[in-house]
């Protein structure tokens, strides 16, 4: 909850600022608190998601969608996200057939932990990339440049496990996983290593068609 309550008392500091604001600086932090609202109410859906989710009430509703458009609506929404400040979130990077079958809310939700995630695991500078590829298998990955300590890897998916103080990694990676394996019916899986940084691989075994 340490992400809910840091957006909500920067939001109410905005909010008791704003009334002495004039021009252009009102109009800043206007934009500025908009983004924190927006973070705050991201942030308790996922956690809600999360509960319905281990309790087995989440029911799939599956739809055809662009995940171009859906992985570029992320990479501009945690642009503005606290966690990416002072760092790199390019426009996703797309080959293959774009339409693709699968309940895309849950599917957002696992990608957006995952960016989140890499973002919280990067360092002031560094980039965070995403990417989506459709060859006989749709594929969608998050990669940034830290590498996570061998003790991380062995336990990132766990419920009670939080890395935050070193990676950024507490239960994003395993809503991601109990989201993407249980109700998408996909894999996640990563590779991390000091020369390449983290990949976490989110894979669906369909094509252009259906991977849920």
């Amino acid at each position: 909850m340490a992400a809910a309550f840091s957006a909500a008392g920067a939001l109410r500091g905005l909010i008791e600022i704003l009334p002495h604001l004039e021009g252009g600086e009102a109009a800043e932090m206007g934009r500025v608190a908009g983004h924190l609202a927006q973070e705050l109410a991201e942030d308790i859906k996922s956690r809600r998601d999360l509960v319905s989710a281990e309790q087995g009430n989440l029911v799939p509703a599956c739809t055809e969608f662009d995940a171009g458009d859906m992985l570029t609506e992320l990479c501009l929404l945690y642009r503005h996200h606290s966690v990416a400040a002072r760092k790199k979130l390019p426009l996703p990077i797309v080959h293959g057939p774009t339409k693709i079958y699968a309940d895309q809310a849950l599917l957002s939700h696992a990608l957006g932990n995952l960016i989140k995630n890499a973002l919280e695991a990067s360092s002031e500078g560094q980039t965070v990339r995403v990417s989506f590829e459709n060859n006989r298998r749709a594929v969608f990955a998050v990669h940034n440049e830290t590498a996570m300590p061998e003790e991380v890897q062995l336990q990132v998916f766990q419920r009670s496990f939080s890395t935050k103080a070193k990676t950024g990694r507490g239960t994003g990676t395993y809503s991601a996983k109990l989201l993407t394996e249980r109700y998408l019916k996909g894999e996640i899986s990563f590779h991390s290593s000091p020369q390449d940084g983290t990949t976490f691989t989110v894979t669906f075994p369909a094509g252009p068609s259906s991977p849920a």
